[in-house]
């Protein structure tokens, strides 16, 4: 199964002990010979807010204006995902910097050089029961990522990661 609460619901609905597999990252391998690209250099004081679902743009903006409230001097928004195009922008904002479309693994692997947090703002509901690689990612490049509350994200490959909810501000 891909989480482990995708792994319990299997177990209770079939009586059968269903394993829960590893979730990795392929970035090592895609910047093997980008020499430029250290995930162990010393970060900015940047946030980086991943959105792949149009209906968390609002969300992506209070967590931007929260983060640069609490002391972040740059916070990029990354628009992935079907929902957008390279041609999808917010307008623009003190402090807020932006992409969108398919990301390159060389323009990521520079966001999360100098990120020292990446915020994963999914859709709880979609996010229940699945994982995401993008977790590995920043943890390769050691930054603290930090998960919706209410999904299996806070729990992958065993861990306890930190989460956001709007409610907690």
């Amino acid at each position: 199964a891909e989480s482990g609460s995708l792994s319990e619901q299997l177990s209770l609905a079939t009586g059968v002990h269903v394993n829960t597999f590893p979730v990795y990252t392929t970035m090592a391998e895609q910047l093997d010979h980008e020499t430029a690209l250290v995930p162990y250099k010393p970060k900015s004081n940047m946030a980086l807010v991943l959105t792949g679902d149009r209906s968390m743009t609002n969300n992506a903006m209070i967590i931007a204006s929260y983060l640069l409230k609490e002391g972040f001097e740059r916070v990029h928004l990354h628009w992935a995902g079907r929902d957008f195009d390279s041609t999808f922008n917010i307008p623009e904002s003190r402090g807020i910097t932006q992409t969108s479309g398919q990301i390159d693994p060389r323009t990521y692997g520079e966001q999360l050089s100098q990120a020292k947090t990446v915020i994963l703002n999914y859709p709880s509901v979609r996010y229940q029961n699945h994982s995401s690689g993008r977790i590995e990612d920043a943890l390769l490049f050691q930054c603290t990522p930090v998960v919706p509350l209410g999904t299996s994200l806070a729990t992958q490959n065993g861990r306890d990661l930190p989460v956001w909810s709007l409610t907690d501000g």
